[in-house]
């Protein structure tokens, strides 16, 4: 197989050089959000195992399977100040929560402040089926390549035969959505969300471009 520079270097070919480029935008299906548990902040002062079991109940009347979608990702103890100068064990607990669409991801913001649970932070974002997706784009790159050589060549009374050499072009193909919501909206706040506030929360779309250089025979 030949290479770049003995291509462009040798008189015998006849080639065209073109670069194709394809884009692709999707909603994100997989959203990972981590729920804090910390009996500092619980303002009813009911201990963790109640906070966990009113979280599980609330996530099921969601329609959120916790034994398929919950996941205690760490469990600790803490040294909190209480008054006269006397401390006392607390305990945090941190889950992580997989989600599949932002218009559920808007409930759990609206529904956990309501039992005390303030600490929600959206960690990663994806699609399941990105591999698939990122191989269409790169195919998409290819055939637009190609028609761009096609229309090329027929500008000058010429056709396009077999391609002797592909390169994906390095660039920044994938870009991580952001997460879009109302100013009322309070992830880490100190209150209720609105059923407004829940209407509003979206994402930005995952963004995956990429582009293909391919030399083609001029005929």
């Amino acid at each position: 197989v030949l290479g770049q520079f003995a291509i462009k270097n040798n008189p015998a070919f006849n080639y065209i050089e073109v670069t194709g480029t394809a884009e692709m935008e999707v909603a994100p299906d997989i959203i990972r959000l981590r729920i804090l548990l910390n009996d500092k902040d619980n303002k009813n002062k009911q201990g963790l195992a109640d906070l966990e079991k009113q979280m599980l109940e609330k996530l099921k009347e969601l329609g959120i399977d916790p034994v398929k979608d919950l996941t205690v990702k760490d469990y600790s103890n803490y040294l909190k100040k209480m008054w006269l100068g006397k401390t006392e064990i607390g305990q945090m607990k941190e889950y992580t929560l997989t989600l599949h669409d932002a218009k559920t991801l808007g409930k759990v913001f609206a529904e956990l402040p309501k039992i005390n649970i303030y600490s929600l932070d959206v960690i990663y974002l994806d699609h399941s089926k990105m591999q698939d997706l990122k191989k269409e784009v790169k195919i998409r790159s290819i055939k637009a390549a190609k028609e761009k050589a096609q229309y090329l060549a027929e500008a000058l009374n010429q056709t396009i035969g077999k391609a002797i050499y592909i390169k994906e072009v390095p660039n920044d193909n994938y870009k991580a959505p952001m997460l879009a919501y109302s100013s009322n909206v309070k992830i880490n706040g100190n209150r209720e969300s609105t059923a407004s506030d829940v209407e509003e929360i979206e994402f930005e779309k995952i963004k995956i471009r990429y582009e293909t250089e391919v030399y083609f025979e001029l005929k």
